[in-house]
């Protein structure tokens, strides 16, 4: 996982920031909806299931069928702040700290 000034990548997968609509951390309960009952099949997802707790990243792009991204990471309100700061501080948030 990898959030840039202006890029999110997870997996194999990279989608500019100006794309991502409201984002959302998971866990417990609300993530195992996200991974169950509240999963569309439209939507990327980079799960890994040993992992508890996932981000929603919904996608704006109207060219783009997808609704949105399902990602797993351990510190989902680290990745949905680093989303929500990068872009003001500059700063590349990489794989290990998300």
């Amino acid at each position: 996982m990898e959030v840039t000034e202006t890029h999110l990548r997870a997996g194999r997968a990279r989608i500019e920031r100006k794309h991502l609509g409201r984002i959302v951390g998971h866990t417990g309960d609300a993530a195992r909806n996200q991974l169950g009952p509240g999963f569309d099949a439209r939507s990327y997802q980079c799960v890994r299931g040993w992992i508890g707790s996932v981000l929603t990243a919904e996608i704006t792009d109207p060219k783009d069928p997808t609704p949105y991204w399902l990602v797993s990471t351990r510190q989902p309100e680290a990745l949905a702040s680093a989303l929500a700061g990068a872009a003001e501080s500059g700063r590349t948030a990489s794989p290990g700290t998300l």
